[in-house]
């Protein structure tokens, strides 16, 4: 096929005013490794389509299929005899279109949830917990919740070298008491304690 009907074709495609066979013609055409270089920047959208086409020969032999859907899909809603899809691209926008905003209320809906789901924990975990900071008294658990986090984590910090210095003190403790000369034991524990 020549390139100045496939870029008649691609004109003609993006008005809406191709047949499915002309479709097939553009699909194939694309699916060549080596294209005129305008035009590439059609390539991975007719390669999109192509994936998204009605196949009748895709259908296993005894498959049942509802007649009506074969005939919208091949008319894709239009009443044109003459097999124009002008309303095709449209209706795959619209169809992309409500998906996105589907998917966006899902994750707001997802997000707020999950936000109400934290405002439960934290008073759960520190209800009636307050802050006074620069003289204002701070309620809002959101707002304070790392300051709590970072003093939880201090503490912790805190009662971890407490029980190595105990642990120190204990080995310290055995190790004089297992000295026999009492000379030496008040020597060693002298110089401990400086």
């Amino acid at each position: 096929m020549e390139n100045y009907n496939i870029r008649e074709l691609v004109d003609r495609f993006l008005q809406a005013e191709t047949t499915l066979e002309e479709e097939e013609r553009l699909y194939e055409f694309f699916q060549k490794d080596i294209l005129p270089e305008d035009l590439m920047q059609y390539k991975e959208m007719f390669m999109a389509y192509s994936v998204l086409r009605y196949d009748k020969n895709s259908l296993h032999k005894g498959e049942e299929v509802d007649q009506s859907a074969v005939v919208s899909i091949e008319n894709d809603g239009n009443s044109d005899k003459s097999g124009k899809g002008k309303k095709r691209i449209f209706s795959l926008y619209k169809k992309i279109c409500i998906g996105i905003a589907a998917s966006l209320l899902i994750g707001v809906l997802g997000f707020s949830a999950y936000r109400h789901y934290e405002v439960n924990r934290l008073e759960k975990l520190y209800g009636g917990s307050y802050m006074i900071i620069n003289g204002v008294r701070i309620d809002d658990l959101t707002k304070i919740e790392p300051e709590i986090k970072e003093g939880i984590n201090k503490a912790a910090a805190m009662e971890k070298l407490c029980d190595l210095k105990a642990k120190e003190d204990d080995i310290e403790s055995r190790m004089i008491n297992n000295i026999s000369d009492e000379k030496e034991r008040e020597y060693i524990q002298k110089l401990l304690c400086d």
